[in-house]
């Protein structure tokens, strides 16, 4: 596999091209991974909604797929949902004494006992960004781990809080493009990376380190001309979702696959839909997601259209949609259910193990980035 060193493979030994799987709660299991980093990326298990018997299947399938390698692997949680997962408070700053820890609590010690290279906290209200941030490198530092904290910011003044305030080692930005959670009023990916990028060298890193932390790019990404666009814009490397997505080792269906590969961007939008007939609430305010547009989002569109409600607040009817919604997914029918997708799904045309995938990835972005030097002057 064509190499690429930026700052990101310096910083994780076992990396050999800055390309990061996202952590797609429903996809993104223990298998994936595992194959993405055993290729030479950083995989992600996505385990915002599993617990700690959850957690540890997927880490036993991701050890057995590694195998002994020499690959770093991450694991992301969602912040909202640990605050919601801790009675509904943050997290104390002394927890030695509790016998009996919240179900947030106990996910992040399941996590950092696997000792994990790296821990992405996403998407929460600044207190609760800052206050979990904190208190995994407390937690990390009592059990004797050493992960890297992965942090997502969606517009430059959250990203500038992650680095200054909230002690990432690895800024993650993300794009409007994104497929999956994310605020839907955030700058294109190509503007906010290069803000970013623009403004890091200015801002006061606070991660153990005290150094500059790699930026990554996320958002519509799918081919290796957009990972060779991203690094072009000033990043370190490129988180990609979609395109990891349509490959066995995904864990989505077959059907929602076939879905995919007949999908242009034409054919994704952002909406409160998607969260509204699957009763996921509880994520911060202007975080909505982009999937296929199919039924539910006709159906939620056409409610706030009658009721004169504006997306994202309670539209009335909602138990009716989440009944239609449980209904079609006892009867199997996945083009009524949520099938997440960036803007990038039109190119990927095929289904190719993860580790083919990367390696293309790689070859391509190299292929890409030589042959934008050929316009240079000699």
């Amino acid at each position: 596999m064509a190499a690429i060193n930026t700052a990101l493979t310096a910083l994780l030994p076992g990396l050999r091209a800055p390309i990061v799987l996202a952590p797609m709660a429903g996809a993104s299991g223990g298998r994936l991974a595992a194959s993405v980093s055993r290729a030479g990326g950083l995989g992600f298990l996505a385990a915002g909604y599993l617990d700690r018997a959850a957690i540890e299947a997927e880490m036993r399938e991701a050890k057995a797929v590694l195998g002994g390698a020499n690959a770093p692997l991450g694991i992301n949680l969602l912040t909202w949902k640990l605050t919601q997962n801790n009675n509904g408070v943050l997290p104390s700053a002394d927890t030695s004494s509790d016998s009996s820890p919240s179900k947030a609590l106990d996910t992040i010690d399941c996590i950092l006992e696997h000792k994990p290279q790296a821990i992405w906290l996403a998407f929460g209200e600044q207190l609760d960004m800052r206050e979990w941030c904190a208190y995994v490198q407390r937690r990390a530092a009592q059990l004797g781990a050493q992960p890297l904290l992965f942090v997502t910011a969606n517009t430059e003044k959250e990203a500038q809080l992650a680095v200054e305030e909230w002690g990432a080692d690895v800024l993650v930005v993300q794009g409007n493009e994104a497929g999956g959670h994310g605020l839907g009023t955030a700058p294109p990916l190509a503007t906010l990376v290069r803000a970013v990028a623009s403004a890091l060298p200015q801002w006061k890193p606070n991660n153990s380190r005290h150094a500059k932390p790699p930026l990554l790019a996320a958002g519509g990404i799918a081919d290796g001309a957009g990972v060779a666009a991203t690094l072009a814009l000033g990043a370190d490397g490129a988180v990609v979702g979609t395109r990891f997505i349509l490959t066995p080792e995904s864990l989505y269906k077959d059907e929602q696959k076939q879905l995919l590969l007949g999908a242009s961007a034409h054919d994704t939008v952002r909406s409160y839909a998607f969260d509204d007939a699957r009763g996921t609430l509880g994520w911060p305010a202007g975080i909505d997601g982009r999937g296929l547009r199919g039924p539910l989002v006709t159906a939620y569109d056409s409610a706030c259209v009658a009721h004169g409600a504006a997306p994202g607040t309670a539209v009335p009817g909602i138990e009716e949609r989440q009944q239609r919604y449980r209904n079609a997914a006892a009867a199997g029918d996945t083009s009524s259910l949520v099938t997440w997708a960036g803007a990038g799904v039109g190119l990927a045309t095929s289904i190719d193990p993860a580790a083919e995938v990367v390696a293309t990835l790689a070859r391509e972005a190299v292929a890409a980035l030589r042959q934008a030097a050929q316009s240079l002057p000699p």
